[in-house]
C-alpha cells in the first residue's frame, strides 16, 4: 500500500514540541438508535505518552486547544455511523493543513483482529 505522507497542522508544533506526525485518538460509542458520541480522546505521539484531551473543548491536558477539534469530532462520529452495527470504535485522526484526516480505526484491542480500517481518508 502506498499512502500520502501527512503533515501536522502548523499549530500542533506549539502543543507537541515536534514536527513528527501526531494523531488524536477519539473513542466513539454508538447508542442502540445509531447516535454516535465521543467517550474519550487523547493526543498520541511517537515515543511520548498519550495526553488526555477534554472532549468538550479540545484542550490538551496542560496545554492549549487543538486546531479544528470540531472537524475531528465530526469526522469520528461520521465514520462511526458508517461502521454500525459496531458500537465502540477508536479512531486515529491526523490534524493536517487540509483538515482532519482519518488514519486508522480499531475496536481498542491489540493485534490484527482488532483492526477495522487502515486508510488515509479526508474528512
Amino acid at each position: 500500500m502506498v499512502r500520502e505522507r501527512l503533515r501536522n497542522h502548523a499549530h500542533l508544533a506549539s502543543i507537541t514540541g515536534s514536527d513528527d506526525l501526531a494523531t488524536i485518538r477519539i473513542a466513539t460509542v454508538a447508542s442502540r438508535q445509531g447516535d454516535v458520541g465521543v467517550s474519550h480522546a487523547a493526543l498520541a505521539q511517537a515515543a511520548s505518552p498519550e495526553r488526555e484531551i477534554d472532549v468538550a473543548t479540545g484542550r490538551v491536558a496542560g496545554s492549549q486547544c487543538l486546531p479544528d477539534w470540531e472537524g475531528a469530532v465530526a469526522l469520528a462520529r461520521e465514520a462511526g455511523r458508517h461502521l454500525l452495527p459496531q458500537r465502540s470504535i477508536r479512531f486515529d485522526i491526523a490534524l493536517t493543513p487540509r483538515g482532519p484526516m482519518l488514519t486508522g480505526a480499531d475496536r481498542g484491542r491489540q493485534g490484527a483482529d482488532g483492526v477495522v480500517a487502515r486508510a488515509a481518508v479526508r474528512g
